[in-house]
C-alpha cells in the first residue's frame, strides 16, 4: 500500500524501468526512495522525426549564420594578430556593427 502511495505519480512505464534499473545495479533490496529517483530519471521514448520542431523554426534567421560566424571570426583574428593582443569589447562590437552592416540588418538581440 505503501509503495502505491509513493509512486502514484510516476508513469507504470517509468515504474518498471525503476525497478528494472535497480534489479541490474543494486546489491540489496530496494527502498522507494531509490526507485523515486530512478523514476525521475526516465525520459519516455519519443518518435524520431526528420527536422526542427516549430520553437526551433520559430527561431531560424534571427541570429547570424555559418557563413556571418565565419566572416567575424576571420575579421577578428586579422585584427587581433595585426594588434598583437586581445581585442577590446568596443573593438568587438565595431565588428558585430560592420557585419550587420555587411548584411543589411541586426539580428533581434542586437537591435
Amino acid at each position: 500500500m505503501r509503495w502505491g502511495m509513493d509512486l502514484a505519480r510516476y508513469s507504470e512505464e517509468a515504474i518498471k524501468f525503476a525497478f528494472e534499473e535497480h534489479r541490474q545495479l543494486a546489491i540489496f533490496f530496494p527502498v522507494p526512495g531509490q526507485i523515486i529517483d530512478l523514476c525521475k530519471t526516465w525520459i519516455p521514448e519519443q518518435e524520431y522525426r526528420v527536422g526542427c520542431n516549430a520553437e526551433c523554426q520559430s527561431r531560424h534567421g534571427r541570429g547570424y549564420g555559418d557563413n556571418d560566424v565565419l566572416y567575424l571570426w576571420q575579421r577578428y583574428q586579422s585584427m587581433r594578430d595585426s594588434f598583437d593582443r586581445r581585442l577590446t569589447q568596443n573593438e568587438v562590437t565595431g565588428l558585430l556593427d560592420d557585419l550587420d552592416a555587411k548584411r543589411g540588418q541586426a539580428p533581434a538581440w542586437r537591435t
